[in-house]
C-alpha cells in the first residue's frame, strides 16, 4: 500500500523496478523458508517465460497454476515467467474449488504448470531445462494478467480477469499517512487465489526492502506467533479469521510488537471484533477495508476509532460508489440498496465470460447491501445473495451467526433458509458447540437478543469435526451447509416457553399476513377464528391439542407460552 500511483505498468515492471533498486534484497520468504531475491527472481523467472514460449505458450493464452502455499516460492517465480510470456495467469491453490474451476470452459484445455505431482509439466522439469532462445513478447499495461475466482460461498465460484493496470493500480486512501513505507514485513495467510493475497503481493513486490512472508495456511496460534516471531508490520485478515481469533482461547499477542497495520476486509464486520483487535495490537493501526473479486482496484476504508460507529469508510482516491435501489436510481444517505464501485481511468476487472474489451470508469454491482452516510461513508451491511424473505422480513445470515457466537459455549454458526409452505424460507441455525448444550437454549438466546422476527426457527448441532462447510479463507459455503440439515440432530420446538413463543408469534403472524411480532393476540389482530387456526396449526404441526378458551385466558403470547409448557398438551 505504497500510494504511489502506478497506473501505466505491468506487473514483471515492478520486479523489474525493484530488481534495478534492491536486486539482493530479500523479498519473499516461504513456508520452507525459502528465500527470492529480485535480482535472482526476475532472471529466473525470464528463464522460464522462454521455457513456455517455447512449449507453445502464446500471448494471451491461459496458464493454470495449481500449487500449495508451501510452493509460494516456485509459484511467485511461475507467476512472473507467465505473466512475462505474455499469458495470462490463472493462480489456484490446490484443492481449491479446483475441480470445478477446471471445467470452465474457457479454461479446461490451458496449459497447466504444476509443483509436485499434480498433472500437467511440472515447475522442477521446466526450472531444470535448458535455456530457450528468442526473445520475450512485448507487454501492454492493458494486456490481460491474471483469471481470479469469487469465494464460491453461494454457489460455484465465478471467474474475472485482471489486467496489468487493474493489478498494478494503488491508491491514496484515509489509512495512508498511517501505511508503512520501505523495510515493512508483511505477513500472508490467506490462499494465493484470494483478491487479498493478490493485494498483498503487489503492495510488498514494489515496495522498497518490503518482505513478504508466507504461511502455509491460516491457523491461530502460528499466526499469532508469527507476527512476533518475524516482526511483522502489515497483515491482512478477513472477518472470518478475526471470528476465529476470538474464540481462541489464551492466544498471547505481547510480542505482536512491530504490527504497525492490521487490515481487515472483504465483508461486513463487527464492532467487538474490531474491538478486539484493536486491544490486542494497541500500538497498531486497525484499518476496515471494503473491496470485493469482482470490483477491484475499487475499494474504501476506515481507520478504526473506538468512539466512531464502525464502518468501511471513503472512497480510495479515484474511485466512486453509489447505493441504488430496485428501479436502479442512487437512494438517499442512509437507505439500504444495491452497491455499486467504479474505478475512474483504470481498467476494471470483467467476467471471463464477456468477450468484449473492458471499459474503464464502469459501474460494477457488488453484489453486497449497503448504505452511505450524509458524510459519505459507506456502511456494508450483508451480501445481496445470502439475504432471504421470511415472511416478509429479510434476514441476514450474517447478522444472526454473530449474534450466536456469543453464545459462550458456541465455537461456531451458520444461518441457511429453509423452505417453509407459507413464510417462503426460515433461518435454520447450525452450531457446533465447546460443551453439550440443548437447542433449546440456543433458541431462546437468540429469541432474547434478535426477537420472533429475526431469531432462528430451529437449531441442529454440528459436529467439530467435520464442522461448519467453509472455504480456504473461512467463509461459509453456504450450499454445502444447507445440505447438512437433513442429517443433523437438533430442535425445532421445545418445552422451553421462550421457544414456544417465538413459534406462537412466528404462526400468527404467517395467519395474519403480517410480520412475527410479540404481544397480544387480539391486539396484533387476531380474532375468534384466527385463534381456532391458530390451534388447528399448533396441533398439524407438533401435536399440540390446544383449547381457544386458553388464548382468551392468556392474550399475551409470552403467558400463553408459559400456560402451554406448564401443562401436558406438548406430546
Amino acid at each position: 500500500m505504497s500510494g504511489v500511483p502506478l497506473v501505466a505498468a505491468t506487473v514483471p515492471e515492478l520486479l523489474r523496478r525493484r530488481a534495478a533498486a534492491e536486486p539482493d534484497a530479500a523479498a519473499v520468504i516461504d513456508p520452507r523458508g525459502r528465500v527470492l531475491r529480485p535480482g535472482p527472481w526476475l532472471a529466473e523467472a525470464e528463464r522460464l517465460a522462454r521455457g513456455l514460449v517455447h512449449r507453445g505458450v502464446h500471448a494471451g493464452d491461459f496458464v493454470w497454476l495449481v500449487a500449495a502455499e508451501e510452493d509460494y516460492r516456485d509459484f511467485a517465480v511461475a507467476y512472473l515467467a507467465v505473466l512475462l510470456a505474455g499469458a495470462v495467469a490463472v493462480p489456484v491453490s490446490a484443492g481449491d474449488h479446483a475441480p470445478a474451476l477446471r471445467a470452465h470452459p474457457r479454461l479446461r484445455d490451458a496449459f497447466t504448470l504444476s509443483f509436485g505431482s499434480g498433472p500437467g509439466v511440472a515447475f522442477a522439469d521446466l526450472a531444470a531445462g535448458p535455456e530457450a532462445p528468442g526473445p520475450l513478447p512485448g507487454i501492454r499495461p492493458d494486456m490481460p494478467a491474471e483469471v481470479s475466482f469469487t469465494s464460491g460461498t453461494e454457489g460455484e465460484p465465478k471467474a474475472v480477469v485482471s489486467y496489468h493496470e487493474t493489478l498494478c493500480s494503488t491508491y491514496a486512501s484515509e489509512a495512508l499517512t498511517s501505511q508503512p513505507q520501505q523495510g515493512s514485513r508483511f505477513l500472508l495467510a490467506l490462499p494465493f487465489g484470494h483478491t487479498f493475497a493478490q493485494t498483498i503481493f503487489i503492495d510488498a513486490l514494489q515496495t522498497l526492502g518490503a518482505e513478504l512472508h508466507v504461511l502455509s495456511g491460516f491457523e491461530p496460534r502460528a499466526f499469532v506467533a508469527e507476527l512476533g516471531r518475524r516482526s511483522i508490520a502489515v497483515t491482512f485478515l478477513v472477518p472470518s479469521m478475526l471470528e476465529i481469533l476470538m474464540r481462541e482461547p489464551e492466544l498471547d499477542w505481547a510480542g505482536a510488537t512491530a504490527l504497525e497495520v492490521a487490515c481487515v476486509s472483504g465483508a461486513a464486520v463487527r464492532r467487538e471484533a474490531l474491538d478486539f483487535l484493536a486491544r490486542q495490537v494497541p500500538h497498531a493501526t486497525v484499518v476496515n477495508s471494503y473491496c470485493g473479486t469482482e470490483v477491484w482496484p475499487a475499494g474504501t476504508d476506515w481507520v478504526y476509532r473506538p468512539d466512531e460507529p464502525v464502518s468501511a469508510g471513503l472512497p480510495w482516491e479515484g474511485r466512486e460508489i453509489r447505493v441504488t435501489g430496485r428501479d436502479g436510481e442512487p437512494l438517499p444517505p442512509g437507505e439500504v440498496g444495491t452497491l455499486s464501485m467504479a474505478s475512474l481511468g483504470v481498467l476494471p476487472r470483467t467476467p471471463l465470460e464477456d468477450g468484449g474489451r473492458p471499459e474503464r470508469g464502469r459501474w460494477i454491482r457488488t453484489g453486497d447491501l449497503a448504505s452511505i452516510g450524509a458524510d459519505g461513508r459507506l456502511t456494508i451491511v450483508a451480501r445481496a445473495g445470502d439475504v432471504f424473505d421470511c415472511g416478509g422480513v429479510l434476514i441476514s445470515p450474517e447478522e444472526l451467526e454473530a449474534v450466536l457466537l456469543d453464545h459462550p459455549a458456541i465455537t461456531d454458526a451458520a444461518v441457511v433458509p429453509a423452505a417453509h409452505p407459507t413464510l417462503q424460507a426460515i433461518p435454520v441455525a447450525l452450531v457446533v458447540t465447546a460443551r453439550p448444550v440443548e437447542p433449546a437454549d440456543v433458541l431462546a438466546f437468540a429469541l432474547d437478543r434478535l426477537g420472533p422476527e429475526r431469531a432462528p426457527r430451529s437449531v441442529r448441532l454440528v459436529p467439530a469435526a467435520p464442522g461448519i462447510p467453509r472455504n480456504r479463507a473461512g467463509k461459509v459455503l453456504r450450499r454445502e451447509a444447507a445440505a447438512l440439515l437433513d442429517r443433523l440432530a437438533g430442535a425445532e420446538f421445545t418445552a422451553d416457553h421462550r421457544s414456544v413463543e417465538l413459534y406462537l408469534a412466528t404462526t400468527l403472524g404467517d395467519l395474519l399476513g403480517a410480520p412475527a411480532r410479540p404481544g397480544n393476540f387480539f391486539e396484533l389482530g387476531g380474532d375468534s377464528l384466527t385463534a381456532l387456526k391458530l390451534c388447528l396449526r399448533l396441533q398439524a404441526d407438533h401435536g399440540i391439542r390446544l383449547d381457544a378458551r386458553l388464548i382468551r385466558e392468556h392474550p399475551e403470547l409470552g403467558d400463553l407460552a408459559k400456560a402451554i409448557t406448564g401443562t401436558d398438551r406438548l406430546r
